[in-house]
C-alpha cells in the first residue's frame, strides 16, 4: 500500500497542467507520503473519498509559483476531474487490499480453529441437504473413525453411509422435522459404523446454513463420540433396575419420573402405568398425605439439604400398608434449577 501510494503521488504533478510547479500528497490511515511539502499559502485543490473501513483518502495538489499571477492559480475543470478519477481507481486498490488482508485474517482463524478441533475428539463436519448428505467439509480428526477426509471429498463416502442403518431413518425423520418446524439448531444422538465396521454412539450438534432467500443448503455440525458414557449410563440403567430397593424419581409436581423393577413389585404396577402418575396421591395414606405434601415442597426451598432421609407409610392397591424408609437427593440442571427428587426406599414395615 505504501509503495503504491509512492507511486501515485509522483506521477500526480506530471497530470497537471504546470507540472514543474505541481505538488501532490495523499493522506491515508494516519499516514502521509508527498512530493516535498505543502504550505499553507500554496493554492491547493482537495478530493476526499470515505473508505467502507472508516478511513478516508484525502488526495491534495498544490502549485507552488513564484510569482502571483492570478491566472497561473486557476485550476482547470480537467484537472479537478481527474483528480476525482485518481482517487476512485486508489481507493479500489485499497479496498481491495483490505479484502485480502481481511481473507487473510480468516484464513489464518479458520487454520488455527481447525488445528484445534483436529487436535480434540470433536469432529466437523459441513454437509449439503441433497440426498445421502454428501459432505463438503471434514475435520482430519475424522480419522479416528478409520477414515479419511478424502473419502468423503471424493464422493466414495457420504454422510449417510457412516450412519448405522437401523438409526438412519430415525435420523433423517428427526432432521425433517426440525428444520421443517424453522429449527436452525438442533441435537441429536446415534450411532455411526467406523471404516473398520464397528459401531461407535455419537453426539451431533447441527446448524443449519440458510442461503440469501432463506432456503436451507448445507448443516454444519460438530459430533462427538460418546460411546464409553453410554455404555456407562445403560450399565448404571441396568443395576438400577435389578436393585434390591425401590427406586423412584419424582419431578417438582410429585409425578413419577422412573421407576425400577422392585418398585413396580411392590406396588403391583408396570412401569408404563406408573410413569406420569402422582406417586404422594396414589400412594400415601390420608393421614401422612398433608405431612409428606409439606416435606416434599421444603425440598425446593434455598435453605433445604441436597440429600435427606423420610419414612412414610404407602398404601397398596390390595389393601396392603407398608413403610418406607427413604433416602432422597435432589436433581439440578446446568442453571442449577431443581427438576427432580430421586429416592430409594426399605421396606421396613417388618
Amino acid at each position: 500500500v505504501e509503495d503504491a501510494l509512492k507511486r501515485t503521488v509522483d506521477l500526480l504533478p506530471e497530470a497537471m497542467q504546470f507540472p514543474a510547479d505541481a505538488v501532490a500528497r495523499i493522506e491515508y490511515a494516519g499516514k502521509a507520503v508527498e512530493t516535498r511539502q505543502i504550505r499553507d499559502d500554496m493554492t491547493a485543490i482537495k478530493q476526499d473519498l470515505l473508505l467502507d473501513d472508516g478511513n478516508t483518502v484525502r488526495i491534495t495538489v498544490a502549485y507552488d509559483f513564484d510569482d502571483n499571477s492570478e491566472d497561473r492559480h486557476v485550476f482547470l475543470i480537467e484537472e479537478r476531474e481527474m483528480l476525482r478519477n485518481v482517487a476512485e481507481v486508489l481507493s479500489i486498490y485499497l479496498r481491495r487490499d483490505a479484502d485480502k488482508q481481511a481473507l487473510d485474517d480468516a484464513l489464518a482463524r479458520a487454520n488455527d480453529l481447525e488445528q484445534v478441533i483436529d487436535k480434540s475428539p470433536a469432529i466437523a463436519f459441513l454437509w449439503d441437504l441433497a440426498p445421502d448428505w454428501p459432505v463438503a467439509f471434514v475435520s482430519s480428526s475424522i480419522r479416528q473413525f478409520g477414515y479419511e477426509p478424502d473419502d468423503f471429498y471424493s464422493g466414495t463416502v457420504r454422510f449417510a453411509d457412516i450412519v448405522h442403518p437401523d438409526d438412519l431413518s430415525r435420523v433423517g425423520a428427526e432432521v425433517e422435522h426440525y428444520m421443517s418446524s424453522g429449527r436452525d439448531e438442533f441435537e441429536q444422538q446415534y450411532r455411526i459404523r467406523t471404516k473398520s465396521g464397528s459401531v461407535r454412539w455419537i453426539r451431533d450438534w447441527t446448524q443449519v446454513l440458510r442461503g440469501p432467500t432463506g432456503r436451507a443448503e448445507q448443516n454444519q455440525g460438530i459430533i462427538l463420540d460418546v460411546t464409553d458414557s453410554i455404555d456407562a449410563e445403560e450399565r448404571a440403567r441396568r443395576h438400577l433396575k435389578v436393585a434390591g430397593n425401590m427406586f423412584v424419581a419424582l419431578d417438582v409436581d410429585g409425578r413419577v419420573l422412573a421407576v425400577n423393577d422392585k418398585t413396580c413389585e411392590v406396588v403391583g404396577e408396570t412401569e408404563e402405568n406408573l410413569i406420569g402418575r402422582n406417586w404422594i396421591d396414589t400412594y400415601v395414606p390420608d393421614e401422612e398425605r398433608d405431612d409428606l405434601w409439606s416435606y416434599f415442597h421444603n425440598l425446593f426451598s434455598d435453605d433445604s439439604p441436597e440429600t435427606g432421609e423420610y419414612e412414610n407409610a404407602i398404601m397398596l392397591p390390595d389393601g396392603d400398608r407398608r413403610t418406607v424408609h427413604w433416602c432422597h437427593s435432589i436433581e439440578y440442571d446446568s442453571d442449577r434449577k431443581i427438576t427432580s427428587v430421586i429416592a430409594f426406599g426399605t421396606d421396613v414395615t417388618e
